[in-house]
């Protein structure tokens, strides 16, 4: 039987079905696809589409295949569902041929062991609720179709890591469920038709890239991670900003100046996590978010690039600082509590007063050490707030 082989992400003649050492590997055209219970043992899976249509035209002129028969084409077996050992699924359509991946089946939420679930270049409109089900999900690429929004059940998927539903041009809405990703680390929403972003992104305290286009790129955070801001018109950048304060009864800043905005002082307003549409206002130098009720600080602010002040003094449940912040390349002052100086680096000065003469800076040489002689229990006990100078290298 003639067929495909991959090579580079294409598909090149060789055999329609080929097994991989120890039966565990299968890459197959839908053409032969048939039931797949045979199967049963197969970690890695790659079904290809190319060439379904023609195949189709081909048997047509020796019986009277329908438009029914031709629909079955359009989604994947039932039976995929039996295939429990997946680890990895893979699709690809040509998407100029008339049969294509249009939907997917209910029973892919069967395969609970599934890590990889790649369909990208297909012509999916939407994803069945039982998406949700792939609690070991580590990867979803979805780009390249002609979604419009995704079902709530993806915010099920805890395990998720990586998150593509660039390219798909009609895709308008993200569910407030994505904010459920807690392990997400990569969102990639490039070319899509967003009208806005949820509050609940804020939660996403794992995120590390953010794509929203492919026109200006910057870097920040631990790992170096690429931050992409979409070429969106003013107004639908403010329009985020503008719900977002509001949801969490803030009075928003102007829409004539929000992109010149240096300073925000969010203090006292019984914030349990920043709105998100600060992350959004990347000019700011200065951030006051004191006396609320934050309890993380989430690795979305790594998009203020400018930021040289940030005063979180006086979150009683703030009780760590994430490392990404002494990456940031202009941070150079905090306000912290007593209790986050065990969280400090090394190369940072503190002061329990903001006028104070050189004797009274504690400088932290080694970590739980300073020349004071204090340890950190000693420090946490003393009166904050802690005023901290970052020392650049």
């Amino acid at each position: 039987m003639q067929g495909k082989i991959e090579n580079n992400g294409k598909i090149e003649d060789s055999y329609s079905i080929i097994k991989c050492e120890s039966n565990h590997c299968m890459i197959i055209t839908r053409w032969e696809l048939g039931k797949i219970n045979y199967f049963s043992y197969t970690k890695f899976l790659y079904i290809n589409y190319e060439g379904t249509e023609k195949k189709f035209n081909e048997e047509s002129k020796k019986a009277d295949l329908t438009s029914e028969m031709e629909n079955i084409f359009k989604t994947l077996p039932e039976s995929i569902g039996t295939c429990s050992e997946l680890r990895m699924l893979k699709t690809y359509s040509n998407r100029e041929e008339r049969i294509c991946l249009n939907i997917l089946p209910t029973s892919i939420g069967n395969l609970n062991k599934l890590k990889i679930l790649d369909l990208s270049y297909n012509k999916l409109e939407s994803l069945p609720d039982s998406i949700g089900n792939l609690k070991n999900l580590n990867e979803l690429n979805l780009s390249f179709n002609y979604l419009k929004t995704l079902p709530d059940s993806i915010g099920n998927l805890k395990n998720l890591e990586e998150l593509d539903i660039s390219h798909n041009y009609s895709f308008s809405r993200l569910p407030y469920s994505i904010g459920n990703l807690e392990n997400l680390k990569i969102l990639r929403l490039k070319l899509t038709n967003l009208e806005s972003l949820p509050e609940s992104m804020e939660n996403l305290t794992h995120l590390e890239e953010l794509s929203l286009s492919g026109n200006k790129t910057r870097y920040y955070g631990r790992s170096s991670s690429s931050i992409v801001d979409k070429d969106y018109s003013h107004n639908w950048f403010y329009d985020i900003i503008k719900k977002s304060f509001i949801y969490w009864s803030c009075s928003p800043p102007a829409n004539d100046n929000w992109k010149s905005l240096s300073s925000l002082d969010l203090s006292g307003k019984k914030l349990k996590q920043i709105p998100f549409g600060v992350y959004m206002i990347t000019g700011l130098k200065e951030l006051d978010i004191s006396n609320n009720q934050l309890t993380k600080i989430s690795l979305l602010l790594g998009r203020l690039i400018h930021l040289e002040k940030l005063y979180i003094h006086n979150n009683p449940n703030l009780n760590h600082l994430s490392d990404f912040l002494w990456n940031m390349r202009y941070l150079k002052e905090l306000k912290i509590d007593g209790k986050l100086i065990k969280d400090l680096p090394k190369n940072a000065k503190i002061s329990l007063c903001e006028n104070v003469d050189n004797d009274a800076i504690v400088d932290l040489t080694l970590a739980g050490k300073n020349n004071k002689k204090l340890n950190d229990q000693e420090l946490s006990n003393k009166t904050g707030p802690y005023i901290v100078y970052l020392t650049k290298n």
